[in-house]
């Protein structure tokens, strides 16, 4: 059984009205409650609103190879809007406050976590965590932020999405609260406590938690996690990325992130790009009283085989895996996934607060991994996967050999149209990736010079930041030769503040790199312009990156059919989410 506190915190109704969570990283036992952490004025009274029942739907109790697909919004393909946009503040505005207030509103968290935090990674760890921890016969529930299509897409239970209408009972719950105690909490705390909400109310209940920060660390909405319920902690690559809020340096930035690190919890450092990055995690994480391990990069043996070294309190372990995550940068998020996965199991204070922690076993994590899907980052979509509307992308299509059985998982479960882990013609399918940084950048280069070389069209849309300049993402991405263009991507549904970069502006500093540079006004119509260009050349690739608003919208190009199987995960009985 899962460690639990006393009945006087979890077990009794008047837990609602008590304080929130340590906010402090290092300020309480991390095995107790101390009573004088729960003081607080503020007691909210529960609400007792019973409303709309729905029907339940079918339980997805395990994990199904694949990540689901979620249903396109009405404006693409007509579509039911699933959800209401959040009311919240449409802004960045970090710190603890708010989200404190309003989680106390909540049932009090109570599912064992693993938190990540990093620049760039944190999704593809986080996916392969899901992966072997419901491979070893857990429960889990998983938060990524952005989402991809629609705010729900970035809540999972084993893999797979809420009930539409589950979603949006747990919102409204939260949002009534936010509004009858005046919290003014921002969009993003409004999905993050919706997250929470759904996930520590899931039925049956979830064994372990894998919760992403959106920004930093210290003041991030997702750093509420009581001491006693962290399981561990880990850190992805660093770089320089909303250096506006988190800071200017390698430094700055990784002291802000190692911040979500708890006493006495182990705390994973991945490999670094900048080696001060790890050296400064480290030094933050040892003064909050964290158990600190170095993950350590996995090698390639042949193909996808890889081959990883973890070393834990019990000893060394090497696993040998078939990694199915495209890129080279995929090496080091494997290494520390592998290190928290071994760490976790053989940590006395983990299996402590989570016994079934032990279920885990060298078979399932290779399991896990050989399963793992992470949608929009390096990812292939057959030309016949897109509602393209066009006779140029048809012929172009059906002119050649489309790619083998082999090579696609067929998988009816729910995920994007087709996953592609080594397409045997690039000239039928287009590559996705949600690079958006000069790291990421670099990655998605590097995976390209891998595979293909010459005549690569960039189809590219990136969100206007004043932390990055347009320059510090083409620059390491573009070649002489390549061609780009340049575009924009739909509305981010609950952030507003979210705007693409004017397509004239990138396409200026394009032509400053490389010679053939086009403007259209949409991925649909890029994509039309690319398949003809190629169609004309005879060979190539396409390529679509820049921002993962932009790879939605290449997903929502696929037939709802595509995207949905009509089966979702039952949370709990939906009347119950409207009842705190």
């Amino acid at each position: 059984m899962p460690f639990r506190p006393p009945q006087g915190y979890y077990g009794d109704p008047r837990a609602y009205q008590m304080a929130p969570p340590i906010m402090t990283p290092n300020g309480a036992s991390h095995f107790h409650n101390s009573s004088n952490h729960r003081a607080s004025s503020y007691t909210p009274p529960m609400d007792q609103s019973y409303q709309r029942q729905i029907s339940q739907t079918p339980s997805q109790d395990r994990y199904n190879q694949t990540t689901p697909r979620i249903h396109p919004p009405s404006h693409i393909n007509h579509a039911p809007p699933l959800q209401p946009a959040p009311a919240g503040r449409g802004q960045i505005d970090l710190g603890l406050d708010r989200m404190v207030r309003l989680m106390k509103c909540l049932p009090v968290l109570k599912i064992p976590t693993i938190h990540l935090a990093g620049t760039n990674g944190k999704g593809s760890v986080s996916a392969m965590l899901e992966a072997c921890l419901v491979a070893s016969d857990l429960r889990v529930g998983r938060y990524n932020s952005p989402h991809l299509i629609e705010p729900r897409d970035g809540i999972r239970i084993n893999g797979r999405p809420p009930h539409p209408e589950h979603y949006r009972m747990a919102f409204e719950t939260v949002q009534r609260k936010n509004q009858q105690f005046g919290i003014g909490a921002t969009s993003f705390e409004l999905s993050t406590a919706t997250a929470f909400h759904l996930l520590n109310t899931a039925l049956p209940s979830l064994d372990v938690m894998i919760i992403e920060c959106g920004m930093g660390g210290a003041k991030d909405a997702t750093n509420i996690i009581e001491n006693d319920l962290q399981l561990a902690a880990g850190l992805t690559s660093v770089g320089l990325d909303h250096t506006s809020f988190l800071g200017n340096t390698i430094s700055e930035i990784a002291t802000d992130k190692a911040k979500i690190a708890k006493g006495g919890s182990l705390f994973f450092i991945g490999p670094q790009t900048y080696p001060e990055a790890g050296d400064t995690a480290s030094k933050v994480a040892l003064n909050l009283s964290s158990r600190v391990r170095r993950a350590t990069s996995s090698i390639r043996l042949n193909g996808r085989l890889v081959k990883t070294t973890c070393v834990s309190d019990a000893g060394q372990t090497t696993f040998q895996t078939y990694l199915p995550l495209p890129g080279e940068h995929q090496l080091g998020n494997l290494g520390l996934t592998l290190s928290i996965l071994h760490g976790i199991r053989t940590d006395r204070r983990a299996t402590f607060i989570q016994s079934k922690l032990t279920q885990i076993t060298d078979s399932s994590i290779v399991t896990g991994i050989e399963k793992t899907r992470w949608e929009g980052r390096c990812s292939w979509i057959p030309y016949t996967s897109l509602s393209l509307i066009s006779p140029i992308a048809t012929s172009l299509s059906t002119s050649s050999t489309l790619l083998t059985s082999s090579s696609i998982s067929t998988s009816t479960s729910s995920s994007p149209p087709l996953h592609i882990s080594n397409p045997v013609n690039l000239g039928n399918a287009i590559l996705i990736d949600g690079a958006h940084n000069t790291d990421s950048a670099q990655a998605l280069r590097k995976y390209l010079d891998s595979i293909h070389s010459q005549n690569i069209t960039f189809i590219i849309a990136l969100s206007s930041s004043r932390d990055k300049t347009i320059n510090s993402v083409l620059s390491p991405l573009l070649r002489k030769g390549d061609t780009v263009i340049s575009t924009t991507f739909s509305p981010v549904e609950n952030m507003s503040w979210v705007r693409p970069v004017p397509p004239e502006e990138l396409s200026n500093v394009a032509r400053e790199i490389v010679d053939k540079v086009e403007i259209c006004k949409d991925v649909k119509e890029s994509i039309q312009v690319a398949i003809h260009k190629l169609k004309m050349e005879g060979n190539g690739l396409i390529v679509v990156c820049g921002s993962l608003y932009l790879v939605a919208d290449v997903y929502r190009l696929c037939p709802p059919s595509d995207w949905i199987t009509g089966e979702f995960v039952r949370t709990r009985d939906a009347s119950k989410l409207l009842e705190v």
